[in-house]
């Protein structure tokens, strides 16, 4: 494993996304890789910064575009507070330019392009499948 987990075996994830539709759409794709464990979800990238302050997870699902704080701004605060959550901003096909220094996701998801983008950071624990 690349990373030190603070909860080893399972990979404490916050998703925020000012969409509904996206947020459910996220959960799903989570679901299918067995060592995510959602903690948390909100609406805004401002909630986004305060909850991964709060309860440190290992990784962020979040999308660019907010109201309050961008995903990119909260990505660049949490960098600057030192936060060791790791990032992955959520994007349109047209948005993915704009994404320089972190990961990144491509709408629509699905599990096979989550479990590319965090194998590199996690190693061989999301290559279990199931819920």
């Amino acid at each position: 494993m690349d990373r030190t987990m603070r909860n080893p075996g399972r990979i404490t994830t916050v998703i925020a996304d000012d969409a509904k539709l996206m947020r459910d759409k996220l959960r799903v794709v989570c679901r299918n890789i067995a060592a995510i464990k959602i903690i948390g979800e909100v609406e805004d990238g401002r909630a986004a910064f305060d909850l991964c302050m709060a309860m440190e997870p290992d990784l962020l699902l979040s999308d660019v575009q907010m109201l309050g704080l961008t995903g990119m701004e909260c990505a660049d605060k949490l960098v600057a507070a030192g936060s060791k959550t790791h990032i992955v901003l959520c994007t349109s096909m047209g948005q993915a330019g704009i994404i320089k220094g972190y990961d990144k996701m491509i709408k629509p998801f699905h599990t096979e392009q989550l479990r590319a983008v965090l194998y590199a950071v996690f190693g061989d624990i999301v290559l279990a499948t199931g819920a």
